[in-house]
């Protein structure tokens, strides 16, 4: 990176000529000694101090020499020496060592004064004329005084109080902010030069040294820095960019490239490469500001030159001596002329600062409809309530609102105040002020005349009973018209776990579709083109539809490979978070409530807790309460997780096409996926296994481990029903084999295998392509990390087998080869399998020399094996179609229904009138044995040749289109899907059932957006706008949220493309 580095020259008429207010971070190098004055030792000298007085303790000297590397840099060894005194001391100890070092800037006395008795240093800090006050110091107080571009605030790191009394010794009384902990700056500001010591004071506060307290998130600090600094020319001198609070402010504010500031970065050193050396990890966190041209570099600065000069070139040393009487220890106020008729009712100086945070640029490519609809709603409304679970980054989607380029709210101000916590009207006012700097009624009289968003984040967050938010909702409903009537440009949104009240439109807020998941990764900055497809859809499968948990994926793949990720998924360990702030503080909260309770109800309702973060996908309660063998769980224990918001219901019904209807027979019980992550990190692969052990009896059954799998009533069910996910069984399994490795249990190694192989085996009969490819892909990913699992060929036999089934002819054809080259390992029906798959992939991709050879080495291990013989005679220079007939019958009386319906499909091709076709279709229908995925492609083939273009299916046929959608859409196959899609739209048109036609586009659409299919969304977005243009209003209840959603995404659609 090329660095363009300035003098000292170039940096004063950088100040003097900036167009906005000047902020000064000075650090300790102002406060050093400079030629005879005498100033606070610097780095080197305090830890000469360190030395000094613990000399007066041998024993602790020689464990400060054995802990604290004298080979280390001064910095380095600087912060290490204070993480020892903070160990092995008392922090009076490590306070009296910063006020030994301020004291010799004293010019009198100090020989009695007792370093621990803060009355005496005060009274030494009042008595202003005996201190020592170094050139720079003394020209930073002239030019904070006198320049007009400079901000009443200056930054500092520095413990001492040199600057304020440098401001008093000129007969000036600043205002001196302290913070050693998490306070809102603004709230202390007033009309005075605000002195801010963000690390602590010499007196009165602890101070902070160590990289641990540096560091440690304090975020109002941050919030209120963040927006001080906002349209603001920083001017950094004497300071060198540690890993602090002020620098996570400064990354934050530089990685927004909305943001408007200028950071002129002043280093002591003047050569490149030194500068680029030393200050390396600095430089590259702040490439994107270099590349804007808003961070500048200037070196060869020392601070004692340069600011005397500069202070005289801006002609402030002079105005100080010439104003000094004028100053008093009041604050400076500024004698106002009030014309009559100007009267003024507002505190000018009194300001708000918007919300800012860094967004990442994919969160501006998902959520496109959802985004749309909420300015849509805002358009028409005051304020909207957002919907929004844990942890599925409602902030970064509220954010986006002000990046819509089309919207009226693009660029426009967000004033965002987190509610969290808050129970009423008194504390909503004291949580304003505490998060801006003002009070409810200056913040709502400083709001902008022009379109503002107020976004009142997690209201009613951390309050568990309902009559609490309640209370809540009627006092933001008394006040928010307030905020409407006073300022016509402001719209608020609300963002809620739940809905608030019916009184407030609503919006939902949910985890990412496929097909935005695949968008945000797409267009994430750190990905650019180096992921694969398998790549993309595991970090798709993996991220759930949470950004932060995808972010993790993206950025994982740059040290594991794909497999890798699988593996790393059922590894509690790698979800050992940073830092407490990967989750809300309302979850850690209450799950630590829980996890630290010796009540032995809460405990069990922990231990209750710890299963379902293993059942990923959720359970029953009737399969729950048997999976604890040391007493069964009660509803009272649910009971107390849900009244802690740490479980939720859902109903397992049909709710594609078809009406959902809701038997209130079966409710799946799960953790949010914030709650869900967290709890499942506290585990380690021995509890895990422990917990899975368990439940495997109930999903399983008692002989899981000989492989004799006996699947649990609910797994059974989401199996069957194809719009479902398979549930938490597929999970468990994985786990089983998984946590066995990690602990090295050879025989647990066997038995997991052999239930996996069972459990796929089951799920493949079922027709379940897709979930036995990723079920297929979780096994062999776990499996290469031992030695002890055998041969994989039987779940490359059944993945080959599920891929060809969906179209994934790449991906089947290594697959089944892979399975025929480990042959030993299979038996001959599984030979067979892998042959006749291999011969109808190969039919399928026109390489029909292939398909004959692998049709006949078929017949070589079965003789006469139907589909075989089929094939041969389909592919034969001959072809004659009796013949084909012949087997057909032949095939059908032998009781082999699928080949004789293969048969029968390949006969209607073959045949040229409607009634011959129509013929076979009909034989394949009318079959006895359960051939669902043949009878699916004969009806939509039956439906698609009718003469004349109107299809009236009879009741099983209708039933059989929809088991046709419903099964295309969760498998992914597109011409089936399509084609069922297609005749069920015309069906329900014609029966005028637009509630179903409604439901079936929103599918369809979600369909069609993650399968890359935007003419298909497009051709029936316009379909739907031109029917609710002729449909009455009551046609459609708009008041639900799906069926305003579909509104729409249909206009939105057939706007873009006009």
């Amino acid at each position: 990176m090329k660095l363009t580095i300035g003098n000292s020259e170039a940096l004063a008429s950088a100040i003097e000529f900036s167009d906005n207010e000047i902020v000064f971070l000075f650090g300790s190098p102002l406060s050093a000694s400079s030629g005879q004055t005498v100033g606070i030792p610097g780095v080197r000298g305090v830890l000469d101090i360190i030395e000094s007085r613990l000399s007066e303790k041998p024993k602790l000297l020689e464990l400060y020499h054995k802990n604290v590397s004298s080979a280390q840099p001064d910095t380095d060894r600087y912060q290490s020496s204070f993480d020892f005194l903070s160990m092995y001391t008392s922090p009076n100890t490590v306070n009296g060592i910063i006020r030994s070092a301020t004291l010799q800037a004293y010019k009198g006395d100090v020989s009695d004064i007792d370093i621990n008795d803060v009355t005496q240093l005060i009274e030494l800090q009042n008595d202003v004329r005996n201190w020592s006050i170094p050139p720079a110091t003394k020209s930073l107080s002239e030019i904070l005084l006198n320049f007009d571009k400079a901000s009443k605030i200056a930054l500092t790191p520095n413990f001492d109080p040199l600057l304020s009394i440098a401001l008093e010794q000129a007969s000036y009384k600043p205002a001196r902010v302290v913070l050693h902990g998490d306070s809102n700056l603004e709230q202390f500001q007033v009309s005075n030069v605000n002195v801010i010591h963000f690390h602590g004071f010499w007196v009165d506060t602890d101070t902070l040294h160590t990289p641990a307290q540096l560091t440690l998130d304090r975020p109002l600090l941050k919030q209120s820095l963040t927006r001080i600094l906002s349209n603001k020319t920083l001017v950094v001198l004497g300071y060198g960019g540690w890993d602090d609070i002020f620098t996570q402010v400064l990354f934050s504010m530089i990685s927004d490239s909305g943001a408007n500031f200028d950071i002129l970065w002043a280093f002591f050193e003047s050569n490149e490469s030194t500068i680029k050396q030393k200050y390396q990890c600095l430089l590259e966190s702040v490439a994107p500001a270099i590349q804007r041209g808003r961070f500048k570099t200037y070196g060869g600065i020392d601070c004692h030159s340069f600011l005397p000069q500069l202070s005289e070139a801006l002609e402030c040393s002079n105005a100080v001596t010439e104003n000094s009487h004028n100053l008093t220890s009041a604050p400076v106020t500024e004698e106002k002329h009030i014309q009559e008729g100007e009267q003024e009712f507002e505190d000018r100086e009194a300001a708000l600062i918007p919300w800012n945070i860094f967004l990442e640029p994919a969160h501006s490519s998902v959520r496109v409809t959802e985004r749309s609809y909420l300015l849509g709603l805002l358009a028409k409304h005051r304020c909207v309530n957002v919907e929004a679970e844990w942890g599925i980054s409602h902030r970064e989607f509220v954010y986006s609102l002000k990046l819509e380029a089309k919207s009226t709210y693009f660029n426009a101000p967000i004033f965002r105040v987190d509610l969290a916590g808050v129970r009423n009207k008194k504390e909503i006012f004291e949580r304003i002020e505490r998060e801006t700097g003002v009070s409810l009624q200056v913040f709502i009289q400083k709001l902008p005349q022009y379109n503002n968003i107020v976004f009142f984040d997690d209201v009613g967050a951390e309050l568990t009973k309902s009559n609490d938010v309640a209370r809540l909702v009627e006092d933001l409903e008394s006040l928010l018209p307030i905020m409407y009537e006073y300022n016509e440009n402001a719209k608020v949104v609300l963002v809620s776990r739940k809905r608030l009240s019916n009184n407030f439109p609503t919006m939902q807020l949910s985890k990412l579709e496929d097909y935005d998941a695949k968008e945000f990764i797409l267009n994430h900055s750190n990905v650019g083109d180096k992921l694969d497809s398998n790549a993309i859809d595991t970090v798709i499968e993996l991220g759930k539809g949470i950004p932060s948990s995808i972010e993790r994926c993206i950025q994982d793949l740059n040290l594991l490979s794909s497999e890798e990720l699988y593996e790393e998924h059922y590894t509690p360990e790698s979800r050992s978070w940073d830092n407490d702030g990967d989750f809300p503080a309302e979850i850690i909260n209450r799950v630590e409530q829980l996890a630290s309770s010796q009540e032995l109800h809460t405990k069990r309702s922990y231990q209750l807790l710890e299963t379902l973060a293993v059942l990923e996908f959720g359970d029953t309660f009737y399969n729950l309460k048997r999976t604890n063998p040391d007493a069964t769980y009660r509803k009272t224990n649910l009971d107390e997780l849900h009244d802690l918001e740490l479980v939720e219901a859902t109903n397992l019904t049909r709710s594609i096409v078809e009406v959902p209807v809701n038997s209130g027979e079966t409710k799946i019980l799960r953790l949010p996926s914030a709650v869900r992550n967290y709890v499942y990190g506290k585990l380690n692969s021995a509890k895990v296994y422990e917990i899975s052990k368990n439940i495997a009896k109930v999903h399983l059954g008692e002989n899981w481990r000989a492989g004799k799998v006996q699947l649990c009533q609910l797994t059974k069910r989401q199996i069957k029903e194809s719009d479902k996910v398979a549930g938490s069984t597929q999970v468990l399994l994985a786990q089983l084999l998984k946590c066995s490795i990690e602990l090295d249990l050879g025989r647990d190694i066997n038995s997991a295998i052999r239930a996996c192989r069972s459990y796929c085996k089951q799920i493949s009969n079922a027709a379940r392509y897709k979930e036995v490819i990723s079920f297929s892909k979780h096994i062999r990913a776990i499996a290469r990390e031992s030695d002890k699992v055998g041969s994989l060929s039987y779940f490359y036999m059944l993945e080959g087998y599920s891929s060809r089934m969906i179209s994934k002819h790449e991906e089947a054809e290594p697959l089944l080869l892979d399975a025929l080259k480990e042959k030993e390992h299979l038996t001959n029906d599984e030979i067979v399998q892998v042959l006749v798959n291999l011969m109808f992939m190969y039919d399928s991709l026109g390489k029909l020399d292939e398909a004959i050879r692998y049709a006949k080495e078929t017949l070589e291990v079965e003789p006469k094996n139907s589909d075989a013989l089929l094939k041969l005679e389909e592919l034969s220079d001959l072809n004659e179609i009796q013949k084909l007939k012949n087997l057909e019958e032949k095939f059908r009386n032998n009781n082999r229904i699928i080949t004789a319906n293969n048969a029968a499909l390949v006969l209607c091709d073959l045949e040229s009138s409607y009634k011959s076709k129509v013929y076979w279709l009909n034989r394949v229908l009318a079959s006895q044995e359960k051939d669902q995925y043949n009878q699916m492609r004969a009806i939509t083939k039956k439906a698609l040749l009718d003469p004349s273009g109107h299809f009236t299916p009879n009741t099983q046929e209708l039933k059989l289109l929809h088991t046709c959608y419903i099964f295309s859409f969760s498998q992914g196959m597109n011409r089936m899907f399509n084609d069922s899609h297609k005749l069920l739209w015309n069906h329900y048109i014609e029966q005028r059932n637009y509630v179903t036609v409604f439901n079936l586009y929103r599918h369809s659409s979600l369909y069609w957006r993650i399968y890359g299919f935007a003419d298909k969304e497009l051709q029936y977005s316009n379909e739907i706008k031109l029917l609710v243009a002729r449909l009455l209003p009551e046609a459609i209840d708009l008041s639900r949220y799906e069926n305003a959603y579909v509104i729409h995404r249909a206009q939105l659609l057939a706007q873009d493309e006009s």
